[in-house]
């Protein structure tokens, strides 16, 4: 909560470096939470309430934007471009409690596996595993092309 009025110090109209400032958080709080171990062993192993610790660091930010970044950037560094389980990331977004924060989880983990992975078979794997309400939106943009 101290450090993140840090980044609210950069302009508004600097959108990547607020960004990277509030997501850069996101990033090192899975780190923390997985006890400084961030081998893919480590991550693929992280419980429930480690991540929703995670969740819980990012609300401090404080604000919308912060959030956003930090929960963004939280599961990117679970999934890490398809190099982790995206196990750790899906359930991180379904600790998620907040319906608009959790919505922007799950749309981010299904644009990064768009965006890594191209095997059919894992798009369709991958959405079976993603919960029944978001499960619509991931075959439209993974598998319906």
């Amino acid at each position: 909560a101290k450090a993140f009025p840090l980044c609210d110090k950069i302009p508004l109209t600097d959108i990547g470096n607020r960004d990277a400032c509030y997501g850069g958080f996101g990033k090192e709080f899975v780190g923390f939470a997985a006890s400084r171990d961030i081998r893919s062993s480590s991550i693929e192993n992280i419980g429930e309430a480690e991540l929703a610790r995670v969740y819980e660091f990012c609300l401090l930010a404080g604000n919308k934007e912060g959030t956003s970044s930090c929960i963004r950037h939280a599961t990117n560094s679970l999934y890490w471009g398809g190099e982790n389980d995206p196990a750790s990331a899906i359930l991180f977004c379904k600790v998620v409690s907040d319906p608009f924060y959790q919505k922007a989880c799950f749309t981010n983990v299904i644009g990064a596996v768009n965006y890594y992975m191209k095997d059919p078979s894992y798009k369709t794997e991958f959405c079976r595993d993603v919960p029944e309400s978001y499960r619509k939106e991931c075959v439209s943009k993974l598998i319906k092309k």
